[in-house]
Formats: C-alpha cells, sequence, structure tokens
C-alpha cells in the first residue's frame, strides 16, 4: 500500500515536472516573440527621430515668416483674437 502511494506521488510529481517545462519553454518563446517587438519598435523610433532631428534642424535654417493668421469670416472672430494673441505671445518668447 506504501508503495502505491509513493508510485502516485511520484507520478503527480512528474506530471507537475513536465507542466512546468511546458510552461517555461511557451514563456520562453513569447520573451523571443516580445524581444523581436521590442527590437522593432525600437528601430522604428530610431527611425521616426532621425526625421524629428533632420526636420527640425532643416526647419532652423530656413527663415520663417512671422504674421498674425487673418481670418476672413465674422463668425470666427473670437478664434482670430485668440490665435493672434497666442501667436503674438509666443513671438514674444522667440
Amino acid at each position: 500500500m506504501a508503495s502505491s502511494a509513493k508510485d502516485i506521488q511520484i507520478r503527480e510529481l512528474k506530471d507537475t515536472i513536465s507542466q512546468l517545462k511546458t510552461m517555461v519553454s511557451e514563456q520562453t518563446e513569447m520573451m523571443k516573440s516580445l524581444r523581436l517587438i521590442i527590437d522593432e519598435k525600437s528601430s522604428h523610433e530610431k527611425a521616426l527621430q532621425e526625421q524629428v532631428d533632420y526636420l527640425t534642424k532643416n526647419s532652423l535654417l530656413l527663415p520663417v515668416k512671422e504674421e498674425p493668421m487673418i481670418f476672413r469670416d465674422s463668425r470666427i472672430s473670437l478664434m482670430k483674437r485668440k490665435w493672434n494673441r497666442i501667436h503674438l505671445c509666443r513671438k514674444k518668447k522667440l
């Protein structure tokens, strides 16, 4: 009787070990997949940052004409005042 209880316990432990091995294997594959995704995102982010740097550098070299925006529709006069106020504040900061 004692040996059959030990046999059952050994089988259960072997099953548990097998399940753990499967789980570790699946998680390892998931980690590899996530690493690839992270690498792709990082390389995409790097390319975007290079574009931003390039555009920023080139936009600073070009002269910018500073004029308030002109609105021709009387229905948006409030927006016009707000836009011009914000724009002039930014112009003063520069």
